[in-house]
């Protein structure tokens, strides 16, 4: 355990909070460590690992676009106007870099300011590659600040050990050495084949280590978007896969047997997933470590082809909206697990309809108001037919 963690009392729960997508608004995660009295932080990627001198410029120009269009402190108006591409190029990056910056995280490098608690986290899918290569590599080091990847997990807390791993699942870059799927000038990072090889590889290690202990494991990208991280988490033999990157506005939580329709469906061999993947292996040869990753990799993903776990497999799936729209808590003690689950909805926009789509509601409208008003003509002449009968 790093000599940054901080233990609570024997005799009280610890409370690790749940977040991710802050896009460089680093100043929330203190901000609902003080407001849930957290210990611990667990973050699933987007983390806003940026340098405002020289991400803005660096960086392709999409990363700028994207940055200004979802960033909540730029005005509407500017938004319009980069959206329309009147503002672009130099005159964009100029704006990124100046008037509404990439991310706090400078601030956190230089000792401004500090996290109030451990943070853990995964790299998301946009991120300067070079800042996560300079953490990846230990030549940058942020108090209270530790990366999750293939190399390294955590025990945190009395209960817990956590994986994790980062970054967006591309089939056609699995098989790509760092350099290419993480480039120093870019501001996209995908996860590589060997990286979960060497994963498993970890969390073999740690299980005589772990008895007793509560497993986590991180990703950026849904389990329930891509089978690979489903499999890799339940090899994992995780209790919860907690991921963000899809943008929801309220927490998700699943297992597989409740999420499926029926209980057939629930386990389809990776077959398809597998045959996709292998078409895609590179014809040069690899260097030793990444060969080592991908074929424990290869060896533990064929297996699911005959061997499939129970539906009542013990994981629990937690998805997490973008940081301004939710988050969740884990609260463990020797009683057990509770997980609070916290969003902050907002008012939802007036529909409003084209005028073809009003014209045709308004048709059903009449039509049904037809149909009940004739209904209530046959009811009321066939009473007073009964009426002269009996009479």
């Amino acid at each position: 355990m790093s000599k940054n963690q901080k233990q609570t009392n024997n005799d009280q729960a610890d409370r690790i909070l749940l977040i991710t997508d802050t896009h460089g608004h680093l100043s929330s995660i203190n901000k609902l460590i003080e407001k849930y009295n957290c210990d611990y932080v667990l973050h699933a990627g987007d983390f806003g690992l940026y340098d405002n001198e020289h991400s803005p410029f660096e960086l392709e120009e999409r990363e700028c676009y994207l940055h200004v269009l979802h960033d909540k402190n730029v005005p509407q108006k500017t938004k319009k106007q980069v959206a329309k591409k009147a503002i672009k190029g130099t005159q964009l990056r100029k704006l990124c870099a100046t008037k509404y910056p990439f991310s706090d995280l400078p601030d956190y490098i230089s000792g401004k300011k500090r996290f109030l608690k451990p943070v853990y986290f995964v790299p998301g899918n946009h991120e300067d590659c070079s800042i996560f290569r300079d953490i990846k590599s230990g030549n940058l080091t942020i108090e209270n600040l530790f990366l999750l990847d293939e190399k390294h997990s955590y025990k945190v807390g009395k209960y817990f050990r956590v994986f994790g791993l980062g970054g967006n699942l591309v089939e056609h870059m699995l098989f790509k050495p760092l350099d290419k799927r993480a480039p120093l000038n870019s501001g996209k990072y995908t996860m590589g084949f060997d990286e979960i090889g060497h994963l498993l590889n970890l969390s073999d290690s740690t299980l005589e280590e772990d008895s007793g202990l509560y497993r986590i494991f991180i990703s950026h990208v849904s389990p329930g978007l891509e089978p690979l991280m489903k499999y890799t988490a339940q090899y994992l033999k995780v209790n919860f896969a907690i991921s963000g990157h899809m943008e929801h506005h309220c927490v998700e939580t699943w297992t597989e047997f409740t999420h499926s329709q029926c209980r057939g469906k629930t386990y389809i061999p990776n077959k398809k997933v597998i045959e996709r993947i292998s078409k895609l292996q590179p014809t040069q040869r690899l260097n030793k470590e990444t060969n080592k990753g991908v074929k424990k990799a290869w060896e533990i993903f064929n297996q699911w082809q005959v061997k499939r776990p129970s539906p009542f497999f013990d994981t629990h799936y937690i998805n997490l909206p973008d940081a301004p729209d939710g988050c969740a808590v884990i609260i463990s003690g020797p009683d057990g697990i509770a997980v609070d689950t916290h969003f902050f909805p907002k008012k939802l926009p007036l529909i409003h309809l084209p005028s073809n789509e009003k014209t045709n509601i308004n048709k059903n409208k009449n039509q049904k108001n037809q149909v009940r008003r004739q209904n209530q003509r046959n009811n009321n002449n066939k009473r007073s037919n009964h009426q002269r009968k009996k009479y």
